[in-house]
């Protein structure tokens, strides 16, 4: 919440709308006056992992016309030019799943993606983290669009930030997908190996190389997109799953200090 109305609002109810409500712009921008109701302009859920907290204090979520609506079950107070973040939702013992990703689309969703140079393993990869938006994951309510913030013990029991991502309004019993950094030990390099082009027609053998530095083996999803029009796969190893008509979905198993490669070869056609 930032308070710029010169005004304090102490012992206020607060209430938060979360939905694309349409606005129609001014066509002058005015001053906001001391008068003027204060806006959040974002929410902000902090996920720490642990024991279930009791909610009543917290954010209750109601329908209101087809948005979301949450009210504070505890009076709020925000002085003049004050900035306070208030808990949306804080829920302990939350059951994640892991992922490892190497999907060259990330890199252009991200741009930090690309703030370290490939090493000559290629790419780092992805680390997305998995979170059922449901009553048995102790969660279970809709979330509106916002920032994501994810913290781990270490070994001394200490909760370190290991990440954070935006969420858009997700519904309950859906799955938040946190695309949290990258991999500080795997990599990742794609290279084509063959390719030919006759008339509208194209063949192509493609490779994925990961390369795993740690000391335990890992499971790798490699993630290939394709747009052609028409393609199918000649021939793949290791098995693959086709997520939609344009992605393969590779699950590679890589031993510890090894690598493991992907390979398959598509035929495509513009025809």
């Amino acid at each position: 919440l930032n308070n710029y109305s010169g005004t304090a609002f102490r012992d206020a109810k607060l209430k938060l709308v979360a939905g694309a409500v349409n606005r129609i712009p001014e066509h002058q921008p005015r001053a906001a006056m001391p008068s003027e109701p204060m806006m959040a302009k974002s929410a902000m859920m902090d996920e720490v992992l642990g024991e279930l907290v009791d909610m009543p204090a917290g954010f209750q979520e109601q329908g209101l016309f087809e948005y979301h609506l949450y009210e504070l079950g505890r009076p709020a107070t925000v002085l003049d030019k004050e900035q306070k973040q208030v808990n949306l939702l804080t829920a302990r013992g939350v059951g994640v799943r892991k992922r490892f990703v190497f999907d060259e689309s990330y890199a252009a969703r991200y741009w930090w993606w690309n703030r370290e140079p490939d090493t000559k393993e290629g790419r780092k990869l992805a680390v997305i983290v998995d979170v059922p938006n449901t009553e048995k994951n102790r969660l279970g309510m809709p979330l509106p669009k916002g920032k994501v913030r994810v913290y781990k013990a270490d070994a001394s029991g200490s909760l370190q930030f290991v990440g954070e991502d935006r969420i858009d309004h997700t519904s309950k019993e859906d799955t938040l997908h946190l695309a949290l950094g990258q991999t500080f030990d795997l990599f990742g390099k794609r290279v084509v190996e063959a390719s030919s082009t006759v008339k509208e027609d194209r063949t192509e053998t493609i490779a994925v190389t990961i390369h795993n530095s740690k000391d335990e083996a890992v499971e790798v999803e490699v993630i290939e997109r394709q747009n052609w029009p028409k393609w199918n796969v000649k021939t793949a190893s290791p098995a693959y799953r086709r997520k939609d008509a344009s992605t393969l979905v590779f699950p590679v198993k890589v031993p510890a200090h090894g690598e493991a490669t992907v390979r398959y070869t598509y035929h495509a056609s513009w025809k």
